[in-house]
């Protein structure tokens, strides 16, 4: 399966790798290999920082917005081949419990005739 990483880019500094393509891509390929090391979000300078490498079956909630990335606890260790909707509930039902809430499911009104 392999490891995936993720890469947040500030668009209004993509003036900054373009002037430097080649040192972009190296400080991409050093933050992805440095990520997990005591370093949660290595900076990877041009306006970006690596958000995310982890095994590929693992899938974690993240908000982005406001410039900035922030991980939500919400976590479910899953294959490729499970449904959208069960992983999506998986990782809902998690992110609910870490919070110290509980997910039910609404009940269904029954039809009168």
């Amino acid at each position: 399966m392999g490891f995936n990483s993720a890469i947040f880019i500030l668009n209004d500094r993509l003036g900054i790798a373009e002037k430097d393509p080649e040192g972009f891509g190296k400080a991409i390929i050093r933050a992805i290999q440095v990520h997990g090391y005591n370093q949660p979000n290595p900076l990877i300078g041009f306006g970006a920082e690596c958000f995310h490498c982890q095994h590929a079956d693992g899938n974690n909630l993240y908000l982005l917005g406001g410039n900035t990335v922030r991980k939500l606890p919400g976590y479910a260790f899953t294959a490729r081949h499970v449904p959208d909707e069960e992983l999506n509930l998986a990782i809902l039902k998690d992110f609910a419990d870490k919070m110290g809430f509980r997910l039910v499911k609404k009940s269904v009104k029954k039809e009168t005739a």
